[in-house]
């Protein structure tokens, strides 16, 4: 069997999980809140992969790797801010979203960023502002999705295919179990992604020729491969106007901050925020 073949049965085989998972969801959905926050039910183990594939995603794998793979080390003091900007993020505002919405039960950010400020104005600004911002991060996913099965499936599927067919079962799973869905198909993605990148890199160490030929290709890499980048694409400014923009647009958007709505209790969110800062330092450091 080719490896082309072998990803299509692989990818098969989780397209289906994921269709289970939609039904699962469908059976186990008895109200507005089950749909939309998942009654509020996310655990610490869950809501924290859910995070770290909702904050990495397709960038992990295809954006961030090749930026350090162009740039070098440079481009590490962005990813090394963005784990600590997580970390603060969940623990500070995440926490008070959660506070907040003990008392009245929120479904939406939206819903409660409006009756917090008294403003159906705000209301409607927070869901404009997740549209705008939910249909290009989306779009972004399908492309790379596409890309990827192109790619492993040895051209067997077509970039179009692969967004067409990823996309359709995403919806088909999150119309039937709402956020109960998302959250099991986000923890295992989330997991995968954490396993494949730390095998990845190992690997990668591996075929230098092990840890002492990685440090020295290292101490060999151009000077502007360890400070500021290429063309000095990633100084220090460069990297904090990505933490203000980038960083706090997707962690603090209305769609992200859903899963704080969700979460099961206040210790859920302190787990969520430490483990986010651990496993991004690990997985890009």
């Amino acid at each position: 069997m080719s490896s082309g073949i072998a990803f299509i049965v692989i990818a098969s085989l989780y397209w289906l999980f994921c269709l289970f998972v939609g039904v699962w969801g469908y059976k186990h959905t008895k109200s507005s809140e089950d749909f939309f926050v998942a009654g509020g039910s996310i655990g610490p183990i869950v809501l924290s992969l859910s995070l770290l594939a909702t904050f990495n995603s397709s960038v992990a794998m295809m954006g961030h790797t090749g930026n350090i793979y162009m740039s070098g080390l440079s481009y590490l003091t962005y990813l090394g801010g963005g784990a600590i900007q997580a970390a603060l993020y969940i623990l500070i505002f995440y926490r008070r979203v959660w506070f907040i919405n003990e008392k009245k039960r929120y479904l939406t950010p939206a819903e409660m960023f409006g009756d917090y400020y008294k403003s159906k104005g705000i209301r409607g600004l927070t869901a404009i502002v997740a549209l705008l911002m939910g249909i290009p991060y989306v779009a972004l996913q399908l492309i790379a999705a596409g890309y990827v099965f192109n790619i492993l499936s040895q051209g067997m599927l077509s970039e179009t295919f692969g967004m067409y067919v990823m996309g359709g079962i995403v919806i088909v799973y999150i119309f039937l179990g709402g956020l109960k869905s998302a959250a099991i198909t986000d923890a295992l993605q989330g997991s995968l992604m954490f396993v494949a990148l730390l095998l990845g890199g190992v690997y990668g160490i591996v075929l230098l020729g092990g840890p002492g030929a990685f440090i020295e290709g290292l101490s060999n890499l151009p000077e502007y491969m360890l400070t500021h980048g290429a063309d000095e694409a990633y100084s220090w400014q460069t990297g904090a106007s990505l933490l203000l923009s980038i960083g706090t647009g997707v962690i603090l958007g209305p769609l992200s901050l859903t899963w704080a709505l969700s979460a099961k209790s206040e210790k859920t969110i302190r787990f969520a925020g430490v483990f986010s800062a651990v496993a991004t330092a690990i997985l890009y450091v």
